[in-house]
């Protein structure tokens, strides 16, 4: 996220905190593009499948409405972890959704064991995410900045206040954890 979208959020969580009621739509109109990029970067990795970006997009505003009807962030990067905790729940979703259709007739597609189709890779996608969410919090927070938002690890050492040798080291564990979380089997 670039300090010009954060600026931008800015005044418009402060009147949201203030219980403005126009400063609600502001948010989540100021936040779409944001949102609709990290939506088509991860169903360009993952695959869950044809499910347009559009569609997952309009989902995680219809949650993040909901959220903000309740909540009332108290920072910028506290809104828009909200925001990116509503993205991955809604792809969650998805691909549990994608896994109950049943897979297209033999011939028709390729034998590639990443098919975005199968059913299986859909399910071990969904349990992916969801293990991360049950990583202890150190964790869950790097696969959220190097993961989720796509930093390099420069950066997100710089964020986290730590060398970049202990980002490396803390990063390798953390996705250690992960594969044991997933049976020491690679999800993909």
């Amino acid at each position: 996220m670039t300090a010009e979208t954060a600026a931008g959020l800015g005044p418009w969580l402060q009147r949201h905190q203030g219980g403005d009621p126009d400063a609600r739509a502001e948010l989540l109109r100021h936040s779409q593009g944001l949102l609709a990029g990290l939506i088509r970067r991860r169903l360009g990795r993952d695959r869950p499948g044809g499910e347009e970006a559009g569609d997952v997009l309009q989902n995680v505003m219809i949650r993040l409405d909901r959220s903000l009807r309740a909540l009332r962030p108290p920072t910028v990067e506290d809104f828009l972890r909200l925001a990116r905790c509503h993205v991955r729940r809604e792809l969650t979703d998805l691909a549990r959704r994608r896994a109950g259709r049943s897979p297209a007739p033999a011939g028709t597609r390729p034998a590639d064991s990443r098919d975005p189709e199968d059913p299986l890779q859909l399910m071990l996608w969904a349990e992916v995410h969801a293990r991360i969410a049950a990583l202890p919090s150190e964790d869950r927070q790097l696969f959220e900045l190097l993961y989720y938002r796509e930093l390099a690890q420069g950066e997100a050492a710089a964020r986290l206040r730590v060398s970049l040798r202990t980002l490396k080291r803390r990063w390798h564990r953390a996705r250690a954890r992960l594969l044991l979380a997933l049976g020491n089997e690679p999800p993909f």
